[in-house]
């Protein structure tokens, strides 16, 4: 039997490199470097000289007072500049 050829050529999958071992999307783990220290002694910290901050005694600041509402249109600017003075 005579067989015709396909009209289009055969679609090949690209090929992948091969993944490493473990788990996919996982990070391989790290090992830790030794830290040189006795168990049980806090290690020793060198105090860092910083510099003095001069305290400031806080300034008493006004007290303020706001108004929150509508103000007619009736009322005359000189009189609202009287209130806020």
């Amino acid at each position: 039997m005579h067989r015709y050829p396909p009209p289009y050529t055969a679609v090949v999958r690209p090929t992948f490199p091969p993944h490493p071992p473990g788990a996919v999307g996982s990070m391989p783990p790290l090992s830790r470097p030794p830290v040189p220290a006795i168990r049980g002694v806090p290690p020793v910290v060198g105090s860092v000289a910083r510099p003095t901050i001069p305290i400031i005694p806080i300034a008493e600041k006004p007290q303020t007072t706001v108004y929150v509402g509508k103000i007619s249109t009736t009322v005359e600017n000189d009189f609202l500049l009287s209130l806020l003075r």
